[in-house]
């Protein structure tokens, strides 16, 4: 506490041009007055790293073990380790050195993809911790890296001077994973390059290359008469219900007006609000799919499930 208060003091006391930038893993613990503007003039949220950061944390780590990471496939490397951080990154491609130096040779993609497998992460074994701090920044905090393809394009806008063409440059990866036969990973990737998803208009998306009617119903664990969205086939509500349970993906309320926009409303009684209480009969609660929670936090919808149609 002598320290944090000098600290504080300096802060607040100092006239030289001097750029402060302070991390901490655990910011809800730290005392409010510490965090106020003036002191701290901006809060980032550093999430998990996306796609694109972990391709390149993989050729960082791999071109200071002297090994060139033209060799490897680092689009797999980075897809098979979603949800992994990069200090575990990091000691993945160590580990693999190691391991291949025993055996007198360079490490190679399956050694990698092997460590990898071996490893659990973090965002595993402290999942319900990480998910809290989400939530708690997402209103708080401003991201520090917005994992969306318009930001992508920004970005190499700025690295080659020119706008490249959104078709050329960013192929659709979601459509990649469908004809991959990777249903799930592709309404993923679906939702995080759109962030606001309505459900019929995702059907509607890609029915262009699966199918996506069916006789399933996606509704919320805690009562299955509460309905979040019908007629979907088997396969694909299963994908969805995946990554929200696994908090992905998340629902987010929306008024039924954006489902009339697009003149496809399930014709059930329509749930405006939440209930404590199980309800008698079905109706219907429209959501979204997004990929941050809403702003009042989860509850009830952080968990749903996949049941058929008689």
């Amino acid at each position: 506490m002598r320290m944090f208060g000098l600290f504080l003091t300096w802060m607040q006391e100092h006239k030289s041009p001097i750029f402060v930038v302070a991390t901490a893993n655990a910011i809800e613990s730290l005392p409010p007055e510490l965090l106020r503007r003036g002191r701290f003039d901006e809060l980032f949220f550093i999430d998990l790293p996306n796609f694109h950061e972990r391709k390149h944390i993989y050729q960082i780590h791999l071109s200071k073990r002297n090994c060139d990471p033209a060799e490897f496939d680092l689009e797999e490397l980075a897809d098979k380790t979603e949800g992994y951080s990069g200090s575990e990154i990091e000691q993945i491609v160590n580990s693999a050195v190691i391991d291949a130096f025993t055996r007198d040779r360079t490490p190679n993609q399956k050694d990698i993809l092997d460590t990898a497998d071996s490893i659990v992460p973090l965002s595993i074994t402290m999942e319900e911790k990480i998910f809290n701090l989400r939530e708690w920044a997402r209103s708080r905090c401003r991201p520090a890296t917005p994992d969306s393809r318009v930001f992508r394009m920004i970005e190499d806008e700025h690295r080659k001077g020119e706008l490249v063409k959104e078709e050329d440059e960013f192929p659709d990866p979601w459509i990649e994973h469908l004809q991959a036969g990777d249903l799930s990973r592709g309404v993923l990737e679906f939702v995080r390059a759109s962030d606001f998803v309505v459900f019929s208009k995702l059907q509607d998306v890609l029915s262009k290359t699966i199918e996506v009617k069916g006789n399933s119903s996606l509704v919320l664990e805690s009562d299955t008469n509460c309905v979040v969205w019908q007629g979907l086939e088997k396969a694909l509500a299963e994908g969805i219900a995946k990554y929200i349970n696994s908090k992905r993906l998340f629902l987010n309320p929306v008024e039924v007006s954006y489902y009339q926009k697009l003149g496809k409303v399930l014709k059930l009684p329509v749930l405006r609000e939440l209930r404590e209480k199980r309800l008698p009969r079905e109706v219907w609660f429209p959501c979204v799919l997004r990929i941050m929670p809403p702003q009042e936090g989860s509850g009830r919808l952080r968990s749903v499930t996949v049941i058929e149609e008689a």
